[in-house]
């Protein structure tokens, strides 16, 4: 497993300081290791982490951005990908189906989400929550 990708409420996950923290930070220290490639993300994780991040008070926006541009690769999105999107997309999620179109072009092996129902049905990419990926990468 080379390209993982995460979520945007994966890396919220970190920022926000959430249950689901530790199992995040188990990820990326694993791609730290290079027991994988680094994870990936997608643009939009990037402007909705910025927001959420200044909305918490942090002065320096641009420096914590930096910090995640250590464990991660950011996959960007075009108007192709877009326009794909309002034609084709199947989740009930217009955001969802943002990030799985751009996973699919980032050639991802798989998707870590802990909205796993939204993804799981609309993509060919397995899908996995924090819990089961580190469950299962951890063996």
């Amino acid at each position: 497993m080379n390209r993982v990708f995460l979520d945007t409420n994966v890396l919220l996950d970190i920022i926000e300081n959430r249950e689901k923290r530790d199992l995040a930070c188990q990820i990326i220290e694993w791609a730290a290791q290079d027991q994988f490639r680094r994870v990936y993300v997608s643009s939009l994780t990037m402007a909705n982490a910025a927001f959420v991040i200044r909305r918490r008070g942090v002065e320096d926006v641009k420096q914590c951005i930096s910090e995640c541009m250590h464990f991660c690769n950011v996959l960007p999105m075009n108007d192709a990908q877009i326009y794909e999107v309002c034609r084709s997309g199947s989740s009930p999620d217009f955001e969802d189906n943002l990030q799985i179109m751009c996973a699919e072009y980032g050639n991802c092996d798989v998707i870590v989400t802990s909205n796993v129902d939204h993804f799981r049905a609309h993509t060919n990419i397995p899908v996995l929550s924090p819990e089961d990926f580190v469950g299962h990468f951890g063996k």
